[in-house]
This record gives structure tokens, C-alpha cells and sequence, in this order.
């Protein structure tokens, strides 16, 4: 059941990491057809490792533990200046084993000057081909404000772990997130 859960979680980072490189190389989003008002941005997100707004609920389970509605802040320097500023973030994650693995998602809003984003991020520890593991994170954030009409897409990396300062690389286009259609698999025989 542990692999099973670890192979989903790999496959779900994998797909969406291969979502975003498509969205980034090709700059065009092919379900809603918008083009990006700007190239991919780079960002260093700091998150304030003494600062924690609530350590949410721990609960172990058979195989690890749950941690449900952890949030606390963090601080975007981007080289697009709409994606930097103060932010917060609310996690919940499942744990399995002593390695930290299992999947981690949540929801984050930044603010600055010139307008906001609001969303959600889906990450996971991943294994590396040296035989260790990075914390990525897939997001998804609506623009508020003076960013009203914009979307962003983004995948941040963490290679020494959640709680770190992670490089996030990302891209902001017109238009609403895309959409995610569920098709129905076929069945295993």
C-alpha cells in the first residue's frame, strides 16, 4: 500500500512538472488558448523558519502520521516584481515512514503593491537519482487585485527539504487557470 501511495504521488508530480514545462516552453495554454503576459519568472522563496501561525492537528496513523491546516508565512524575491513580497501558507501533508515521503498540499496567498495571488500547491518529496530526495511543489494561484485576469503556474523546489529556501521558476499569462478533466481509465485486466 506504501508504494502504491509513493508511485502515485511520482506520478502525479511528474505529470504536472511535465504540464508546466509544456506551459513554459510552448508559452501558450492550450485548453484556454492565453498567451503569457510575461516570460517564465524566477523566484527565491524564503519561508520564516522561526514563525509558525498554527501547528494544525498531528494524528499518527499505522503507516506515519497526518498533519492537517499548518500554516505561517514566507518571502518571494522574484525577477518579476509581481510575484515578490510577503506571503502565507496553510499545509497539510501525510507522512509514511521514516523517510518523509508522502504527499503535502495546501493553499497560499501573496500580496504586494501592485496586487495579489491566491491558490493551491500540491507537493512531495522526490527522489533523486544520487540516492537522496527534494521537496517540490506544484501551484496554481488567480490573480486579486491589480493582477485581476492573470494566472500563475508555477513549480518551486526545495533540495534541502520543506522549510527551506526553495527556487521556484514559474510562468504569469491572461486568462483563468486551466482546467483539469478527470477521464475515466480503463479497466485492469
Amino acid at each position: 500500500m506504501r508504494t502504491l501511495r509513493l508511485s502515485l504521488v511520482g506520478t502525479v508530480i511528474l505529470v504536472l512538472l511535465g504540464g508546466l514545462g509544456s506551459a513554459v516552453v510552448a508559452q501558450t495554454d492550450e485548453v484556454s488558448g492565453a498567451t503569457p503576459t510575461t516570460p517564465a519568472f524566477y523566484a527565491c522563496v524564503t519561508p520564516d523558519t522561526g514563525v509558525i501561525y498554527d501547528r494544525g492537528s498531528y494524528s499518527e496513523t499505522d503507516e506515519g502520521y497526518q498533519l492537517r491546516g499548518m500554516s505561517g508565512p514566507f518571502e518571494s524575491e522574484a525577477s518579476d516584481p509581481r510575484v515578490s513580497g510577503p506571503g502565507t501558507w496553510v499545509q497539510s501533508q501525510d507522512v509514511y515512514g521514516d523517510a518523509d515521503m508522502g504527499p503535502r498540499w495546501g493553499s497560499s496567498r501573496q500580496e504586494n503593491e501592485g496586487g495579489g495571488w491566491y491558490g493551491t500547491y500540491l507537493g512531495a518529496m522526490v527522489p533523486t537519482a544520487a540516492g537522496g530526495s527534494i521537496y517540490v511543489v506544484v501551484g496554481q494561484y488567480q490573480g486579486t487585485g491589480g493582477y485581476e485576469g492573470l494566472s500563475q503556474i508555477d513549480i518551486t523546489t526545495y533540495p534541502d527539504g520543506p522549510g527551506t529556501t526553495g527556487v521556484c521558476q514559474g510562468v504569469i499569462y491572461e486568462g483563468s487557470l486551466p482546467s483539469l478533466e478527470f477521464v475515466e481509465p480503463p479497466p485492469i485486466e
